[in-house]
């Protein structure tokens, strides 16, 4: 078997004709033709962030919008699972080619997984076109500690700065946590240096309670301090 994977570069140009001619023979007939492909992930995130925000939304949930969260595992899953079951009967669809002398049969499975990346790599063009910035909150599942949650993280596309999108987030995530019951803090941790940052705490109600001096070490042997900075809900 590691001696037909290994032949398989000899083939690079059979395989990439197999697969232009199944993308051709997925959309033939199509009104959109190949640009379904960057319809259908569309139309799925669409369906998902009407579904989680207005039918299954639950407080507990503090990752907004859950739909893009979602999304982001669904598209390598959606790969994954697409390819194995198309992989699985290509040589049964393939056995004409099969048949031909000297047709490397291996090629089929392979030519399943490359379309299907394909399908991947546009949705992932729709996720980075949605996804301009990030945060992440977490929160202690032990009883004693489910009352204060955890900033751990924004993010903001450089392109996207200056915007007022990190301020966006931050007030959007401060508004859903302010409604999950018994969460009484948010806390978070920002280098003291990044005064942008500090800023933008400070303006949205956060109050410096520590300094952790010589936090971060950096490759060239310089040091950072760390603030502690708590919000109450």
């Amino acid at each position: 078997m590691w001696h037909n994977l290994a032949q398989l570069p000899r083939y690079r140009g059979l395989i990439q004709s197999l697969v232009a001619r199944e993308l051709k023979a997925r959309y033939r007939g199509s009104a959109l033709g190949i640009f379904w492909s960057f319809g259908n992930p569309l139309l799925l995130l669409l369906i998902y962030s009407v579904v989680f925000k207005y039918f299954v939304s639950s407080k507990e949930n503090a990752v907004q919008p859950y739909s893009l969260f979602l999304f982001c595992g669904l598209l390598p899953w959606t790969w994954f699972t697409s390819s194995l079951i198309e992989s699985v009967g290509s040589l049964i669809a393939g056995g004409n080619l099969i048949k031909k002398v000297l047709f490397p049969a291996e090629v089929l499975p392979i030519v399943s997984v490359l379309a299907n990346m394909v399908h991947f790599l546009f949705g992932l063009v729709i996720l980075a076109v949605f996804m301009v910035g990030s945060i992440g909150c977490e929160r202690d599942r032990r009883r004693k500690g489910r009352h204060v949650g955890h900033i751990v993280g924004m993010m903001v596309r450089p392109e996207a700065r200056g915007q007022g999108i990190g301020r966006d987030l931050l007030q959007g995530l401060i508004g859903e946590c302010r409604r999950i019951d018994a969460l009484e803090m948010l806390t978070l941790s920002v280098t003291a240096g990044n005064v942008p940052a500090v800023t933008l705490y400070e303006s949205s109600g956060f109050s410096v309670y520590g300094n952790l001096r010589r936090a971060i070490r950096l490759d060239d042997g310089t040091y950072h301090d760390k603030l502690h900075m708590v919000l109450p809900l």
